[in-house]
């Protein structure tokens, strides 16, 4: 497998049982599906073994410029999609959507778990988040919009219900 960000050949390595693919030049790593919730935690000796090693390349490597889309290193003719790891999107990753792999750039690893060192701490975050938006007025004007309009749709659809009376046998 090669890595989606400079297209080298990646190094398979085994931490606690789990093998990761680093990229021995840019020092990101690709954890397929439900991987990373194997390392993301503090209390995780894997996840603090796979940093370390991670930290050892980054010490090396170039920056990357973090701006561009990576293609996947399952599929290379699949775009990865951008997308936040914490609630509160100060780090981006780039999720693969046919295999839901995860590339993390060097870094984002260790900055994932220094932020959010445990679950209990990510699901405080997150509720910060969301009581935030749903007591923003711009969420609160939304929010009521839709109600309003799929009340409206209700309304419509059981005015013209006539047109499918297959409906009213279910």
């Amino acid at each position: 497998m090669n890595c989606p960000r400079d297209g080298r050949p990646m190094l398979h390595e085994t931490f606690e049982g789990v093998a990761v693919d680093l990229c021995p030049a840019c020092g990101g790593a690709w954890f397929d599906r439900f991987e990373l919730e194997k390392f993301d935690d503090t209390v995780e000796r894997g996840g603090s073994a796979l940093v370390a090693r991670l930290d050892e390349i980054r010490a090396g490597a170039a920056p990357v410029d973090g701006s561009t889309r990576l293609k996947s290193p399952m599929d290379p003719s699949v775009v990865m999609m951008r997308r936040f790891a914490d609630p509160e999107g100060t780090i981006e990753i780039d999720e693969c959507p046919s295999s839901g792999g995860l590339w993390l750039d060097a870094g984002e690893l260790g900055s994932l778990r220094m932020r959010f060192p445990d679950a209990e701490t990510r699901d405080e975050a997150t509720r910060v988040v969301i009581d935030r938006v749903m007591s923003c007025p711009e969420f609160n004007v939304a929010r009521a919009a839709e109600e309003a309009s799929a009340a409206g749709v209700s309304r419509v659809s059981r005015m013209l219900g006539w047109l499918t009376p297959w409906r009213d046998a279910a």
